[in-house]
């Protein structure tokens, strides 16, 4: 890999790690379209949920949107977020959270969650193409 310039990887940081907030914050509010907008249209690889795959965009965003609508509440808590940048327009994102939800029939879980993801700039915006997510009960 070739050396990037700190400022320009100080950039890609900076707004990686922007756009990753604001995808948690679609995730904690259940808004599953704003969710699925940190997605790429052009350039989805793939995504990952504990062992179950998706290999299309609509596949993932159609399992996530029933998720979301199962549950009364949710809460992701970035704890640890790091970002490393690739190239001028690709990212790696590693996490890890606190994450809590009500189901609608009661049940509840609490517990630790990870993300690895893959940005890359899309049309000026910074688009996941790959993600993967575990979880373990707390």
């Amino acid at each position: 890999m070739d050396t990037m310039h700190p400022d320009l990887a100080d950039v890609i940081v900076t707004e990686v790690d922007a756009r990753f907030l604001g995808l948690v914050r679609a995730i904690n509010a259940r808004d599953a379209a704003a969710w699925a907008d940190y997605y790429s249209e052009a350039a989805f690889v793939s995504a990952i949920a504990g062992t179950d795959y998706f290999g299309s965009k609509a596949a993932w965003v159609e399992a996530v949107a029933a998720y979301f609508s199962d549950r009364t509440s949710q809460r992701v808590q970035p704890e640890e977020v790091r970002i490393t940048p690739l190239s001028a327009s690709s990212a790696l994102l590693t996490s890890q959270e606190q994450t809590a939800f009500e189901l609608d029939n009661g049940a509840s879980f609490s517990g630790r969650h990870v993300f690895t993801m893959l940005w890359g700039k899309e049309g000026g915006q910074w688009r996941i193409l790959h993600s993967h997510e575990s979880w373990l009960d707390e």
